[in-house]
């Protein structure tokens, strides 16, 4: 069974849509071919929601925000996997553009509390990231405390406790980072000159703290190579990760995979959209792999 491919809604739905579209222009700076996405996506869920009321689930066929729930949300879920048959990427694309809408409703005192946050994504195991497991995690922070001089274990615990991709751990300046007690940070420019803050835990601010002092103080990047004050290139860091993952016996490991390990672990406990900020998604597909992922960490014997 196929969507339409315009469906009807109400005039009180469609002026939901108008302010909702408004917002993703002025707000978030997103693509104009995302906003269509999350538009499309949310026009088709309001026109099931208002076919479905027109059976009786509630007095008044018009789209309204009172009438959005959890249980609701999940029926859409259910609707879409069984009645439609759409695949889980499919799925999953279409209940993040309802839970950015709903975060969005929330935030604005639209709705009392978000009733999509509690829906989960559709697994799709085929298509997992790589996650390190905990006792893979403790073995590197062993490695490169043990063995690592002070600037590879800093890429290392950096590219693990913050999330960074590659290209912007060697393109972060010293001047980004910020290792005051209180409120520890770095300020990532990600794609299309956006920026985002990402807090140092304490392991992190501590390694990183060692490091700096030992830096070549004319040097404009955080983490400078073995040509005077030049930064550290991609090839580089990948080289240092393999080489400690490999002391730590985890095999073939990427810096992505650390950006991986982060993103699996806060996942755990914040909601999609401060995961997407702390990651520099500007699209939240990109971030529904770290909910979609098995609850718990793999074993050693899956490596």
């Amino acid at each position: 069974m196929k969507r339409e491919q315009h469906p009807w809604i109400s005039t009180s739905a469609e002026d939901v849509l108008a302010s909702y579209r408004e917002a993703l222009q002025e707000r978030d700076a997103l693509h104009a071919a995302t906003i269509r996405n999350y538009l499309s996506d949310l026009r088709h869920f309001m026109a099931w929601c208002e076919t479905s009321w027109q059976e009786g689930l509630f007095p008044e066929v018009a789209f309204r925000l009172s009438n959005l729930t959890t249980p609701l949300i999940a029926q859409y879920r259910a609707y879409l996997l069984t009645a439609l048959r759409l695949k889980p990427a499919s799925i999953n694309r279409m209940l993040v553009s309802i839970k950015r809408f709903s975060a969005w409703a929330t935030e604005r005192d639209m709705l009392a509390s978000d009733p999509a946050r509690a829906v989960p994504l559709v697994a799709q195991p085929d298509r997992q990231p790589r996650f390190l497991s905990d006792a893979e995690e403790q073995r590197l922070l062993t490695a490169v405390a043990t063995a690592a001089p002070l600037r590879d274990r800093a890429i290392v615990v950096t590219l693990l406790r913050t999330g960074l991709r590659v290209h912007e751990l060697c393109a972060l300046p010293i001047a980004h980072t910020d290792l005051s007690p209180q409120g520890a940070r770095i300020i990532v420019v990600g794609e299309r000159a956006r920026t985002r803050e990402v807090p140092l835990d304490a392991l992190t601010r501590d390694t990183l703290s060692r490091y700096v002092p030992t830096r070549p103080s004319a040097a404009s990047a955080l983490f400078v190579g073995s040509r005077a004050n030049q930064p550290l290139t991609e090839r580089t860091v990948g080289r240092i990760v393999h080489t400690y993952a490999s002391q730590a016996d985890i095999d073939d490991l990427s810096p992505q995979d650390l950006r991986n390990r982060f993103g699996h672990r806060i996942a755990q406990t914040l909601p999609l959209q401060e995961v997407a900020r702390l990651l520099g998604h500007t699209s939240l597909t990109s971030t529904m792999r770290y909910f979609a992922a098995p609850a718990g960490p793999r074993s050693d014997s899956e490596r």
